[in-house]
């Protein structure tokens, strides 16, 4: 099948797709009342089984930031407000909307979540820290929506699809060999099919290429954003065993506006925050890395793989606690050229990192992997 004829399947594959689940239309009815009956609004959720544990779940996370424990379905809605309730509702929903088509059979359905609410997480908090609070909903429902053009794609394509994520490539590389698009692209067609706002449609479309001039700034934001948000969740271990590009973390924030110190103040506690968030609480799956003191070798000549890096090791860090690094020696993370001193481990990371049409990336889950082994065979 050529690639234009793989196009026009999708795309006739998504005319048969129901405009929009039933629920988001009664709710959008009932939240667009002059009055909305917040009993009302509680009884049409109830109805979505797992619904009510999310939406609290979310309400709780540190990324919404109130002040207090919430409880019920009824203070969520208060606090989160109908638009945002709306956008949330909305992503999970639509989402759920596969499960029927067995894309789980080709997706993991636990990694794909908790990447999705740990990208959902780290838009929400680039968000804050821009300072722009108006986008802090849109930004928190384009991490669970950006990975809508995977479950199409499984849905249409399963052979092939299941190809693509069987290669330890990037992800986009092994989409556009086997398929000819990637998933941004089958993403913002499907935003722009159940008529999402525009402003997502274009967001998951731009989210790893150029934005536009042309892009209103909120939307140019917003792409940018979740561009960044992509990159970054690997590296705090929301990823797939598959090499992830590396990117000038440093120019990204620059042009979201966002300051280095700042964003590494948020970004030493992201990962207890993720964790809480997308397993409900903390985790003890890398406890055997606890101890271990990771320090990055200066030999390495690209600045951002070295900033990368950087954020990896300040992300082991915050999992472990400070306090648990006393008991092994200080691992050095090199590129083969340094010597390993006396009482020191060192890894030799040049394995995980490759080069992709002229970009270096990284491995993380598999370097992460390396990591435990070598603990345990040292300690």
């Amino acid at each position: 099948m050529s690639e234009q004829d793989k196009k026009q399947e999708l795309l006739k594959n998504l005319s048969n797709i129901e405009p929009l689940p039933a629920i988001i239309i009664q709710l959008t009815d009932l939240i667009e009342q002059d009055n909305p009956d917040i009993n009302s609004i509680v009884r049409v959720l109830e109805t979505e089984i797992g619904m009510t544990t999310r939406l609290l779940r979310i309400a709780n996370s540190p990324f919404f930031g109130f002040q207090r424990q919430v409880s019920s379905l009824n203070e969520a809605i208060v606090m989160l407000g109908l638009t945002d309730l709306k956008n949330l509702v909305m992503s999970f929903v639509i989402v759920q909307q596969f499960e029927e088509a067995g894309i789980w059979d080709i997706l993991d359905q636990d990694r794909f979540w908790q990447h999705s609410m740990a990208v959902a997480g780290l838009n929400a908090t680039l968000a804050a820290l821009t300072g722009d609070e108006q986008i802090k909903g849109d930004a928190f429902t384009l991490g669970i929506i950006h990975r809508l053009g995977m479950c199409v794609l499984a849905h249409s394509f399963p052979k092939e699809y299941t190809a693509a994520l069987s290669n330890t490539s990037i992800l986009e590389h092994n989409e556009f060999a086997e398929l000819g698009l990637d998933h941004h692209e089958v993403g913002g067609l499907i935003c722009q099919h159940w008529n999402l706002p525009a402003r997502f449609a274009i967001a998951v479309t731009l989210s790893e290429g150029d934005v536009a001039a042309r892009v209103p700034d909120k939307t140019a934001c917003l792409a940018r954003m979740l561009g960044l948000s992509i990159h970054l969740a690997p590296i705090l271990g929301y990823g797939s065993p598959r090499f992830v590009p590396v990117i000038d973390i440093a120019v990204s924030l620059a042009s979201l506006g966002i300051l280095r110190q700042p964003f590494l103040s948020a970004w030493e506690v992201l990962p207890s925050e993720l964790l809480v968030m997308t397993h409900g609480e903390a985790s003890n799956a890398e406890a055997g890395l606890s101890g271990v003191n990771l320090v990055v070798a200066n030999t390495f000549s690209d600045v951002d793989l070295m900033m990368s890096l950087e954020l990896f090791r300040l992300a082991l860090a915050a999992d472990f606690g400070e306090e648990k690094k006393e008991n092994k020696g200080q691992y050095i993370l090199h590129d083969g050229s340094v010597d390993v001193g006396h009482g020191e481990f060192g890894l030799d990371i040049s394995p995980f990192i490759t080069v992709f049409d002229g970009h270096r990336a990284v491995n993380w889950v598999a370097l992460r992997q390396a990591l435990l082994l070598e603990s345990q065979n040292d300690g």
